[in-house]
Order: structure tokens, then sequence, then C-alpha cells
């Protein structure tokens, strides 16, 4: 890690299939994320830097496989450009260069990756501070989303992060969401519009 990276957030996964986890962080305090891969003797190396763009402020991050290729990708949302950043996988554990979906005056705080609505495409749940809602990019499985929709958590909620499960046992996901200005837990449970 170098001075005043100050990393938020941390992911793993096997980004240059050789069969070892490797390490990337959200660097909120350097405007990128940073890949550390593992060697054969369980130490990090090869250090791998990407930039997120100046003032984005990175503060969460998630890996998944959005275009259904053999290549993991990185998500991460950039708090300080209202916009989730998008590395799509390559070869040897190389990334394109980010694309972004805005998500509108919204400051992207939390993240996480699922297939919320069975069609096994990933979608892309985020939690959003400043204006006490969460939002949904539904996935078209090739790497490109639909409009985030959003959904109200309630006047001074101030949501910080969210889990998904299905948590009445029917077959579907929904969410949980710590809403920290109003010391509760909500949850959204899946309905047709998911």
């Amino acid at each position: 890690m170098t001075s005043d990276s100050r990393p938020r957030s941390v992911a793993i996964a096997d980004f240059n299939r050789d069969n070892r986890l490797d390490i990337v962080t959200a660097n909120s305090g350097k405007d990128n994320i940073m890949i550390l891969f593992q060697n054969t003797n369980g130490i990090f190396v090869n250090e791998t830097i990407y930039s997120t763009n100046i003032g984005s402020n990175p503060y969460s991050i998630a890996v998944a496989n959005l275009n259904n290729d053999q290549f993991t990708d990185i998500i991460v949302a950039n708090y300080g450009t209202n916009n989730i950043g998008l590395f799509f996988g390559k070869e040897n554990g190389i990334f394109h260069e980010q694309i972004t979906l805005s998500t509108g005056n919204s400051r992207p705080l939390f993240l996480t990756v699922n297939d919320l609505n069975n069609d096994n495409k990933q979608d892309i749940v985020v939690v959003h501070y400043g204006t006490n809602s969460i939002g949904i990019f539904f996935g078209h499985g090739n790497g490109t989303f639909k409009k985030e929709v959003f959904y109200t958590t309630g006047y001074d909620s101030i949501p910080y992060s969210l889990v998904i499960a299905d948590f009445n046992h029917d077959k579907y996901l929904d969410i949980g969401v710590a809403n920290y200005g109003t010391n509760e837990i909500m949850i959204f449970f899946w309905l047709c519009q998911w």
C-alpha cells in the first residue's frame, strides 16, 4: 500500500486464473483500485493499479462475472463522482480501463452483486448516501445494464450497507439494508418488479 491510499473496501478472486486468490482494494485516498497477486509462497506481489478518475473517492468494491466470459470483473462505487465503475477482466489478470454507470445525484456508498430476478444475469445493488435510497442496475448478461431503479429507504434513514438473501424462503432474493440514521434494518422483499 502507498502512503495515504486510505483503502475502504477489499475483495478477493483468482484474477489471473492460477488457482490462487488475489486481492483488490478500493483506495479512496488515491482515486484508484489496486490488485495484489498471490504467488506460490502465499505472498502478495506485482501490485497493479487502475485509475477510477480524479475525485472519484472509491468506497466499495465487489467482484463478479458481469459479461458471461471466462474472466472475473471488478465493480467499484465511486462516491466522489456519483457513478459505478466497471473494470472488465482480460487474460492474465489484466483489466480494461474503467467504464461507468451514472448514479445521478446520488453518491454510491456501498455495493454488491447478485442475480436478483433469477434470469442468470448479474445485477448491481447500490446504497446511496445523501438521497436515502438504494438502487438496482439490472444486468443484460453482456456487461451492459438497464437504467438504475431507485427504492427509497425513508426520510433521514442514511443507509450505509446492505445484504442480499432469501429471508422468507420463497426462492427469491430479498434485500436487507442497514439504516444508520433511523437505527433500523429495513428489508425489501422480492416482488414482481424485481
